[in-house]
């Protein structure tokens, strides 16, 4: 169905892929420091029992190339 219209399709957007999308950039906007939304307060009591923002943070090493 998101294929387009001579590939037999609808031209409907991917809504797995829509959804995907939209959900990072919540965490975006999560980490960004000047926004001050009510919703990052609610959502601030929710992640404290599991580590709060350090759960987006990652825990991916920078390799480091010795010349």
């Amino acid at each position: 169905m998101i294929n387009d219209y001579l590939e037999g399709g609808l031209k409907i957007i991917d809504v797995t892929s829509f959804n995907k999308s939209h959900k990072a950039t919540w965490i975006k906007e999560y980490q960004d420091n000047e926004n001050c939304s009510k919703w990052k307060v609610l959502f601030n009591l929710e992640l404290r029992n599991c580590g709060g923002k350090t759960e987006f943070k990652g825990t991916l090493i920078k390799k480091i190339s010795i010349p």
